[in-house]
């Protein structure tokens, strides 16, 4: 079963003392294992013969780019903000339950004390149902102190909670990409160079649309090593030093989820350099001092048929929801497991002379006589007045859409903020 740790948790041991009143040829051949609970540790005994299984762990940020998202996220995390009527954090969890995470630490720092009230109600709600809450085991941990992404891994650096490598990854950033498979990419990648602190996920992006997260790197074809990285908005960069290598490629367009596998010195590079404020700081850190540390970055680049976005602005946040209702973001789509457990029931009331068509209905909605429903998300509790025409629109929860509206591609919100002004 999945473990929920809302307080810090404690350091961890590999081995205990045995008792005293064993014999020392029982003692020698009698190995123990520390496993945690919400009460503790308890010590047991383990099978001498049981093959050690190395732990995959993972971080999750939650309030990157809070920011973008004001005044939504002006008094929630962003990791609790609802994208296609599913918490964004559902998203995240499912994505590395289905990649073989055991143990994942989620990070809150804007918040932290209303985030982590929530995420308990959240996940005891979900133990039952969601299909991640069986083998994971999540650590809420963080401090209302930490003001930017480089404070967050210099505390989980303190706290010395990774022992080994990890997958690294914000609350907003929406994968169905085989991130296990990264990870051990990367793992091959530091038994060749020992300097390897990072391997960093993009992929290419569409031509015809700009989300703001697109970015230029140059990369060693040969070893896929990056040398350089920026943004659009900084390509006035000086080239002019990669020109005499065949071996560099320039590759533009790319879309940066933030997600990256790292090493486990990763954590304690940002615990020595305080200016490492940013993850880009901390990729231009490593990269301007690549021949004097001797750190070295490296590029995954994933394939077309893989999924991800960065929801770092409005912009995007419709983006992602468009691509999650039209099944793009497959197996992370409104009819996921877990959702069809607490969600999909018999309560729904459709009219007469309704004409739904690819239209997402939870629980407890009703629909009026003659509505034209296409590709829509209805939250629980919502409900459509007659004459009513939805093109591209997600309701949120106990919504009331009025007698003979008009929508297109459009958000229905409930109520974003406690104060309830919206």
């Amino acid at each position: 079963m999945s473990q929920i740790f809302v307080s810090e948790p404690w350091q961890r041991t590999t081995s205990a003392q045995p008792s005293c009143h064993s014999p020392p040829s029982q003692i020698a051949s009698r190995p123990y294992a520390v496993t945690g609970s919400s009460c503790g540790f308890h010590l047991h005994r383990s099978s001498a013969f049981t093959p050690q299984v190395q732990t995959v762990q993972a971080i999750l940020i939650a309030d990157n780019n809070a920011t973008n998202f004001r005044p939504f996220s002006g008094t929630e995390s962003v990791a609790l903000l609802p994208l296609a009527n599913v918490l964004m954090i559902d998203y995240a969890l499912e994505t590395l339950h289905r990649r073989g995470v055991m143990e994942m630490f989620v990070f809150s720092s804007l918040h932290y004390q209303n985030f982590r009230k929530n995420i308990v109600l959240l996940f005891g709600k979900s133990l039952a149902s969601a299909s991640w809450a069986i083998g994971m085991t999540v650590h809420v941990i963080g401090t209302e102190g930490c003001r930017c992404f480089g404070d967050a891994m210099r505390e989980l650096d303190r706290k010395r909670l990774i022992c080994g490598h990890f997958i690294l990854l914000n609350a907003n950033s929406i994968t169905n990409s085989n991130l296990k498979f990264i990870l051990e990419q990367h793992k091959k990648t530091v038994t060749c160079d020992k300097g390897t602190v990072a391997t960093l996920v993009f992929k290419q992006a569409s031509t015809h649309i700009r989300s703001g997260s697109e970015v230029l790197i140059a990369m060693d074809t040969q070893n896929e090593r990056s040398h350089h990285d920026c943004v659009y908005q900084e390509l006035s960069s000086d080239f002019g030093g990669f020109s005499h290598n065949l071996e560099i490629a320039l590759l533009h367009n790319l879309i940066d989820p933030e997600i990256a596998i790292g090493s486990p010195c990763m954590l304690s590079l940002f615990s020595d350099n305080f200016d490492f404020e940013t993850r880009i700081h901390f990729v231009r850190g490593i990269l301007i001092n690549e021949e004097i540390l001797g750190n070295r970055i490296y590029i995954s680049l994933l394939p077309r048929q893989h999924y991800v976005r960065k929801v770092n602005n409005l912009f995007s946040y419709q983006i992602v929801s468009n691509d999650i209702i039209n099944r793009w973001t497959y197996p992370l789509v409104l009819d996921m497991e877990q959702h069809l457990q607490k969600c999909y029931r018999i309560l729904i009331l459709i009219g007469q002379n309704c004409r739904l068509h690819y239209v997402f209905i939870f629980d407890n909605v009703i629909v009026e006589d003659n509505c034209l429903l296409e590709l829509c998300a209805i939250g629980c509790g919502s409900k459509i007045a007659a004459n009513c025409e939805l093109k591209g629109v997600i309701v949120d929860y106990n919504c009331t859409v009025s007698n003979n509206s008009q929508l297109t591609k459009s958000k229905m919100f409930s109520s974003f903020l406690k104060n309830e002004k919206l």
